[in-house]
């Protein structure tokens, strides 16, 4: 007899494995190469006895420990103003995890200093909608870049998709996909399904031959001065050096961006949240309350997780209320702070928040004591039935085995005996 559990799992277990059992994504199924990429030079079809493999070769392990040389900016927004500031052209490229020439792009030719040279004239973005690791940030608030593209995380390249669907891929979800967009936003060129490589690189180094840059300055400049940039190198270098610095740098970063309310560096202030120093969270927390991003939204709900002064956070709140004009999804977090911060008339929750802190204080909660506590209880099951309060307590423990790090199979197993 399934247990309430199994009877759960089970339509979810039937779903992952249909998934499972389906082909990966075919290459083309036989589509056209894009009009842009038949006038810049993509042949019709692979040239006779030439495979797929061959025109693609699929990267080597030790291809794929290679660094992604290519900078992507982080968002779309970002690519806009550094492409702005820099008067230059903005390269979109599309990738697909399993489809045969993307393989090859993310894991050989982005890595190759040759390919990072000839996107060097544009400022660039990429889209994926593949997540590659199960987070974007630890928990000390730094960032965990994609494997696959590097200078990313995966939520950002995963992000940037429907922006650039919705606005240059003509209904068309298909890579890899190089799309060239000038500073009015009007495309350039668009290549898809192209049958070879050398032609979608002329393309690349065509779409800007003959047009000059401004060089790039960038690393001269001081470093409070690149903490009003945007680029994505200029992030990165701040972000670094408040990690390695002292806490005057530290404050001096984070007062420059107190005092600028338009400087948008929600990663630059994750680290600050996250970091030890209450005083240097303070500077952090009235900063964000003053960015006008997206963001922003995600780490004013995980800033209002911790104990804080009731005047920041009501700031915080009122951010979120702010922001929930532009987008709704902060105004619905902004009322549910506000619910949260009411008393009940049907629920007791002084009283609640006491007992599980009683309850908490009870016993060794290591993985070793609570498997022991289980064993003891499928012995007095078979003496008597278990009442409300010893079920509780043994759910209380089942989650406390299940999110202990020291947790094994076979510790699991003992867990879900007594469960059952």
């Amino acid at each position: 007899m399934k247990t309430r559990l199994e009877r759960c799992l089970l339509p979810l277990v039937l779903c992952t494995a249909a998934l499972a059992a389906q082909d990966p994504p075919a290459r083309r199924a036989g589509a056209a190469p894009s009009d842009d990429a038949f006038k810049l030079g993509s042949p019709p079809a692979l040239a006779e006895g030439t495979t797929e493999e061959q025109m693609w070769p699929a990267a080597t392990a030790e291809q794929w420990q290679q660094p992604c040389l290519v900078r992507w900016q982080r968002s779309f927004d970002d690519a806009l103003v550094v492409a702005r500031a820099r008067h230059m052209p903005l390269l979109v490229c599309v990738n697909m995890d399993g489809e045969i020439a993307s393989e090859h792009y993310a894991g050989v030719r982005y890595r190759q200093p040759e390919t990072a040279a000839l996107y060097q004239p544009y400022v660039c973005v990429v889209a994926s909608v593949y997540r590659h690791t199960p987070r974007d940030y630890d928990e000390q608030g730094g960032r965990v870049p994609c494997p696959r593209f590097g200078s990313v995380t995966c939520g950002e390249h995963i992000a940037i998709e429907p922006i650039l669907y919705e606005q240059y891929f003509d209904g068309q979800r298909v890579a890899p996909r190089h799309v060239m967009i000038e500073l009015d936003r009007s495309e350039t060129y668009d290549v898809y399904y192209a049958f070879d490589t050398q032609s979608v690189f002329r393309t690349i180094e065509e779409g800007v031959a003959g047009r000059e840059f401004p060089p790039d300055t960038r690393a001269d400049r001081p470093l409070l001065e690149r903490v009003a940039s945007r680029d994505v190198r200029d992030r990165r270098a701040v972000e670094e050096a408040y990690a390695r610095g002292d806490r005057e740098l530290r404050r001096a970063i984070l007062e420059r961006l107190v005092v600028s309310a338009d400087l948008d560096q929600v990663d630059l202030l994750r680290l600050a949240l996250f970091g030890f120093d209450t005083e240097l969270a303070k500077l952090a927390r009235r900063s964000l309350a003053q960015v006008e991003s997206e963001r922003a939204i995600d780490l004013i709900h995980e800033a209002l997780r911790v104990p804080m002064e009731t005047g920041e956070r009501e700031m915080l709140i009122a951010a979120l209320e702010r922001l929930g004009a532009t987008w709704p999804r902060a105004a619905t977090l902004a009322a549910v702070q506000r619910g949260m911060a009411e008393d009940s008339g049907l629920v007791d929750v002084g009283g609640w928040a006491r007992a599980v802190a009683a309850a908490d204080a009870q016993g060794a909660r290591d993985s070793y004591a609570l498997s022991a506590r289980m064993a003891e209880r499928v012995d007095a099951a078979h003496q008597h039935e278990a009442t409300p309060a010893e079920q509780l307590a043994e759910a209380r423990d089942l989650v406390a085995l299940a999110l202990d790090p020291e947790t094994t199979a076979a510790t699991g197993g003992e867990g879900r005996a007594a469960a059952t």
